[in-house]
C-alpha cells in the first residue's frame, strides 16, 4: 500500500475512534484490488 494511502487510512481510523465510531475488526477493504481495477477500467462508465 502506498505510504500516503496508509497514512490517510490511519488518520481516518483515529478520527472515527475519537468520534465514537467503531468498525468491526474483521472489516478490511470494501473492494479488492481486482474489483477496484474492474470498476476503474470499465468502458461502460
Amino acid at each position: 500500500m502506498l505510504p500516503v494511502v496508509w497514512l490517510l487510512n490511519m488518520m481516518t481510523r483515529v478520527l472515527m475512534r475519537l468520534m465514537g465510531i467503531k468498525l468491526p475488526s474483521n472489516v478490511r477493504d470494501a473492494l479488492s484490488k481486482e474489483e477496484l481495477r474492474t470498476i476503474v477500467t470499465d468502458p461502460a462508465r
